[in-house]
């Protein structure tokens, strides 16, 4: 019998959500080794929850009433990690919390619907996984995706002006992170590392062309920033591969085995020490050049 039960939208692009907070909240349940199934629903909001919640108003208090109920569980490291910030790390956890928030959002919208070709694109793929949902409110998801496509074109946010606003967030995260395994330099995950992990996995590893400069330009100039990700990726989600989507052909349609739901990949995959860190970045280098030049 799982813990809990993760109400979230349909898997697109080869991922579990394209939404940040979706993506934090199943991360944070897995940083906690806290048993819990997933059962899809489509509405007009994109807001992660657990059974029996209502009254969630936005992605970001949805993302907090799951923790909130996953400190419930005592047993979860997560939640004993958490317990032992000081205020001066809370302080820089929030301040990374908003910092993402308020810069990546309009970032993700720009790759889900930033102009015609990636409206369209989304368009298909959210027609194609909802249409086994037709008694939901497709229309609605639709609508929204029509709306954060005017509202990018009226803020003239263009592919120049992603990338500083990546080099803003991405040189700050890099330089908390420094030689640490976890963004708070903690033992363990904390909430900053769920966040984290999913505003940069929903710019770095969806499987749509419009995502792929981002992801060019976050392993190019971002390489140790992209180790924890993939460090934290191999640790807790088991089947969205970085090489996967970047050597994905634009006509190619294979499709990779589903995760269990709310299963953990072992542990012998992990790499959670600086060292470790330091050792993939060693052994990744050359392919990720490679990867690269494959795709000029």
């Amino acid at each position: 019998m799982s813990d809990f039960v993760l109400i979230v939208s349909p898997d697109v692009y080869k991922m579990p959500t394209v939404e940040p907070y979706c993506l934090a909240a199943e991360a944070a349940l897995r940083m906690g080794h806290v048993e819990f199934t997933k059962e899809v629903e489509v509405t007009d909001r994109a807001v992660p929850r657990l059974k029996g919640e209502r009254n969630v108003w936005s992605a970001r208090e949805g993302f907090e009433n799951v923790l909130d109920n996953v400190v419930l569980v005592t047993r979860s490291p997560f939640a004993k990690e958490e317990a032992k910030l000081t205020e001066e790390q809370k302080v820089v956890k929030k301040a990374f919390a908003t910092l993402c928030e308020n810069e990546l959002t309009p970032v993700v919208e720009w790759i889900l619907a930033g102009d015609d070709a990636a409206l369209t694109r989304t368009l298909t793929e959210y027609r194609k996984k909802f249409s086994a949902f037709r008694r939901y409110i497709l229309p609605n998801s639709e609508s929204r995706l029509q709306a954060m496509h005017a509202n990018i074109k009226n803020s003239n946010l263009d592919g120049d002006e992603v990338i500083k606003i990546l080099d803003k967030v991405c040189s700050a995260l890099a330089d908390q992170l420094g030689n640490s395994t976890w963004m708070l330099g903690t033992t363990a995950p904390t909430v900053l590392d769920a966040i984290v992990f999913g505003f940069i996995g929903c710019l770095l590893y969806p499987a749509g062309t419009a995502s792929r400069r981002c992801a060019q330009h976050l392993i190019s100039s971002y390489p140790s920033l992209v180790a924890y990700m993939e460090a934290t990726r191999q640790r807790f989600f088991e089947v969205y591969s970085l090489s996967f989507f970047l050597r994905r052909s634009e006509t190619d349609q294979t499709e990779p085995a589903p995760p269990p739901s709310g299963s953990l990949c072992s542990s012998t995959c992990c790499l959670a020490t600086t060292a470790s860190i330091a050792y993939f970045l060693t052994l990744q280098f050359d392919q990720i050049q490679n990867i690269l030049r494959d795709l000029e």
